[in-house]
């Protein structure tokens, strides 16, 4: 997903799940895109690295601390954030 314009953020979760699942930012502008971004992006994956299911959520910022001062993804803070929304993706909310 690192290539694609449509995103601003994305976080992929699955690790010890049966499917992947992303937690995208859209870029401005490009929210009825991303479901085509994912369709490009799995179309070069094997079966099993393919995301199944995705869900936009807000922007990671410092502020929120889902981002370090030089602008890394904190992974562990944002997944540990958007649990909810991740289990339900996987079919448990």
């Amino acid at each position: 997903m690192r290539g694609e314009f449509t995103r601003a953020q994305a976080v992929v979760a699955g690790e010890g799940k049966p499917a992947l699942v992303a937690l995208v930012v859209p870029a401005q502008g490009m929210e009825a895109k991303v479901s085509d971004a994912i369709a490009r992006v799995n179309g070069k994956l094997a079966s099993i690295e393919r995301i199944r299911k995705t869900a936009t959520v807000p922007p990671f910022t410092v502020e929120n601390g889902m981002l370090t001062p030089t602008m890394k993804v904190k992974r562990r803070v944002v997944l540990e954030t958007h649990k909810a929304e991740i289990e339900g993706l996987h079919g448990r909310g």
